[in-house]
């Protein structure tokens, strides 16, 4: 003993109490300060620092730590610390150990990529991450990646992130919208992706953005969830209740949001992440998609064998012999096999987990959002999901095939910001290669599709049955029995006047009039269109010719023998006033602390109010902003914290001013 230094006799005296379960790393690390506490130290040693340990030649850290800590947890909790401690038992478990070394490397690789500055961009400021790869038909652990670094204190590197609660960020969305498939929704309905505000229960107004800062108008749930619309999914999720979201998550096994009975603790930016889980609940609630809705409980030991090497197997996941501190037989065997039971609990229906698969794999249908090409494409069919929290604090790709899941975070262990990164550039390159790896080997499937799907032709506009006026028809699937009964009524043919831009009356000579065809949005949705330059339905009745002399050529809809609401053609209100489509007024903005400043901007968007616009000035706080002399007119503003009061000032071809009503919003610090 006298040849060892303190460090070492520190490791020593913490080994009797719990080897099995802890690493001799951090058996060091508690049990360094015992000897001097008791007097067994010299005083010269109490006063320096703690001595490193060191090591003999290999690495100290054990294969897969975080794996191994996690295993050894759950059997001390179960079986008692003490048995686990005295040893005999062999364990065999679902980690697949070549997997799990692949996905290491691939996260301390992408990790490093991120913390070095390249081209002249930034260190990202992310330091951790998590990896976990399952098998979806059981729940089988087959990769825990805790961290890229277990041996790292400097980044917390024992700190097991695939245990920790966490903001999922828009990966979470996929069961809001797993929720609205159950209350009667389609891959077709139409959600509106405009300016919106909603009231909080505070009383305060809640108006979400989009992560591009852009409003997108009507949007199909399928495009809505495979883009990520914010706006989407926050009307969505006001339209079926936030209590739904939560019943969806506590069928899939996501403990840590509460149940439905605890809704009030939350707001509708719950389906952007508002709320905290694991990664691991995450990516087995994923499992669910991938195989047809059935819940799957995470899972790592499939065996125990006892001293003398006899195979203990029950397929029930519980002790054959509890273990209690009175009357336990130290010689009775003892079995613990976390393999679930064979019995399937459904989660949610087969086919509105064949839907979110569907979508989620659709290349097609993303790709607005991550272009023709992304490492969410792999060389086979795969749902995938990416997820970024407002503050960057949190980063997420998630994803599956029929035969595995993929679960990765990027992020901080102590809670930091990164700075400039989504999920595709953060955690999405790891997700992709782990996917890659997960499946050598395995061929290449398809998303089965259960019974009761069905598959119709719609409108590629508005998600109804084609019409005489569709545009564009494009292939979607359904439950069967929500598929659309109604040809669609959301594009008119109008006989136009080109030249004098109003709608030609019966009689109106041919060689002047022209059919077009218009979309018909609802009222809410019209400032969006405006904005977005697209062509609107001229409100405006031609003039007959014959009594048109020099003037206009046009007329009210009175003046042109014509009764409002009488006509073929939708009643179409006046034209707007000038004004801001967004921000919506009495918004709240928040100030994100560790994203540089010039990065926090908001996205002012105006309309002009009519068709007589020399020039469209956007004035925030009494100073112009941009001006326009045709749309889009939008413009970007740096965040500064205080209130602000922002207005539309149109000037028209002879100079006349016309002002639109101030907005007021509030920049939190």
């Amino acid at each position: 003993m006298r040849d060892l230094d303190l460090a070492e006799c520190a490791l020593l005296a913490g080994l009797p109490q719990a080897l099995a379960l802890r690493s001799a790393a951090e058996l060091a690390g508690q049990e360094r300060a015992r000897p001097t506490c008791c007097g067994y130290a010299a005083p010269r040693q109490r006063d320096r620092e703690a001595e490193p340990l060191r090591f003999a030649a290999g690495d100290p850290t054990p294969r897969a730590p975080h794996f191994v800590n996690f295993v050894l947890d759950r059997l001390g909790f179960r079986l008692g610390a003490d048995v686990v401690a005295r040893g005999g038992l062999t364990i065999t478990t679902t980690l697949d150990a070549d997997l799990q070394d692949a996905a290491q490397a691939s996260l301390r690789h992408q990790i490093a990529l991120l913390a070095t500055p390249r081209n002249g961009g930034p260190d990202h400021r992310v330091r951790n991450g998590a990896v976990l790869v399952l098998d979806p038909r059981d729940g089988a652990i087959l990769t825990m990646v805790g961290s890229p670094d277990f041996a790292d204190t400097r980044s917390q590197g024992q700190v097991n992130a695939a245990l920790a609660l966490r903001q999922p960020g828009s990966a979470i969305k996929p069961l809001t919208y797993a929720a609205a498939f159950e209350h009667g929704w389609t891959p077709a309905s139409q959600v509106l992706d405009i300016p919106t505000t909603f009231q909080t229960r505070e009383g305060r107004p809640y108006a979400p953005q989009n992560y591009d800062r852009t409003f997108h108008g009507p949007l199909l749930l399928r495009e809505a969830l495979a883009t990520s619309s914010n706006v989407s999914a926050v009307r969505l999720l006001d339209a079926i209740g936030v209590p739904a979201l939560l019943d969806m998550a506590a069928r899939l096994g996501i403990r840590s949001l509460g149940d439905a009975a605890g809704a009030g603790r939350y707001g509708l930016a719950l389906t952007l992440g508002g709320g905290e889980l694991t990664p691991l609940e995450l990516t087995a609630a994923y499992a669910a998609f991938a195989n047809g809705g059935v819940r799957v409980t995470p899972y790592a030991v499939l065996a125990i064998a006892e001293a003398q090497g006899h195979p203990l197997i029950d397929e029930r996941p519980r002790i054959k012999h509890e273990p209690s501190s009175q009357g336990r037989d130290s010689d009775a065997p003892l079995s613990l096999i976390f393999r679930p039971s064979s019995k399937r609990e459904p989660a949610l229906s087969p086919q509105a987990a064949y839907l979110i698969s569907d979508i989620l794999s659709d290349r097609y249908a993303r790709m607005r959002a991550f272009g023709a090409q992304s490492v969410l494409d792999i060389d086979r069919p795969a749902a995938a999901k990416t997820g970024t929290t407002s503050d960057w604090r949190d980063n997420w790709t998630l994803g599956y095939t029929p035969d595995r899941v993929v679960g990765v975070w990027v992020g901080n262990a102590d809670g930091r910001p990164m700075e400039a990164i989504s999920g595709i550039s953060g955690a999405g390159p790891v997700w992709h290669e782990v996917m890659l790896a997960a499946h050598r080997g395995l061929p290449p499937r398809q998303f089965e599709r259960p019974p009761g799907i069905v598959e119709r032709s719609i409108c590629a506009e508005g998600g109804m049955l084609p019409g005489p006026n569709c545009p564009a028809t494009r292939s979607e699937r359904f439950v069967a029995g929500t598929e659309p009964r109604q040809a669609d009524t959301t594009h008119v043919a109008l006989a136009i006047d080109p030249a004098l831009g109003c709608r030609a009356p019966a009689g109106y000579p041919a060689g002047r009039a022209a059919t077009r065809v218009f979309r018909i949005l609802p009222p809410e949705a019209e400032p969006w269109l405006v904005a977005a330059g697209l062509p609107r339905a001229p409100r405006d009745v031609c003039a007959p010719v014959a009594s048109a002399g020099v003037g206009s050529g046009k007329a009210t809809e009175s003046q042109a023998g014509e009764e409002p609401g009488n006509s073929a053609t939708p009643d179409l209100s006046a034209p707007a006033s000038p004004g801001l489509l967004s921000p919506a007024p009495g918004a709240v903005f928040a100030i994100s602390p560790g994203v540089p400043l010039e990065r926090q901007r908001v996205e002012l968007k105006a309309r002009a109010g009519g068709d007589d616009v020399a020039l469209l000035t956007i004035v925030v706080d009494g100073q112009p902003l941009a001006a326009f002399d045709a749309p889009p007119y939008r413009a970007f503003w740096q965040l500064v914290p205080g209130r602000h009061r922002a207005e539309v000032i149109v000037a028209d071809a002879r100079g006349r001013l016309t002002r639109g009503p101030v907005v007021e919003f509030v920049v939190e610090p």
